[in-house]
């Protein structure tokens, strides 16, 4: 059975039954730049040795964000990436957290 990352006061935490306790989960931010002139924002964590997409924000040319994430997988401009992440084969540029929440939360 697959263990529950959960959220807690802003952190992500792993609850693997196997673990004695609770421990951070580390989270990776990142932005790629499209061939329309748009900007991908993506955070993802670890997951059996891949980087899994948790959230994900389109920045459009014309300005439009779309934001997708387990609370909204979906819709009919795009949806969270459900392919492991790999920086080096997708050409994506590490950003700082604060960079990635900024657009987030706009």
């Amino acid at each position: 059975m697959r263990h529950q990352t959960q959220r807690r006061r802003g952190e992500l935490y792993d609850d693997d039954p196997k673990s004695r306790r609770s421990r951070v989960v580390p989270r990776y931010h990142f932005r790629h730049a499209d061939e329309g002139g748009g900007l991908w924002y993506i955070e993802a964590v670890p997951d059996r040795g891949e980087l899994v997409a948790i959230k994900q924000a389109e920045l459009t040319s014309a300005g439009r964000l779309h934001r997708y994430s387990w609370e909204h997988l979906e819709d009919e401009h795009g949806g969270l990436t459900d392919q492991a992440i790999d920086p080096e084969e997708d050409l994506l540029e590490i950003i700082p957290t604060e960079e990635f929440q900024r657009v987030w939360t706009q």
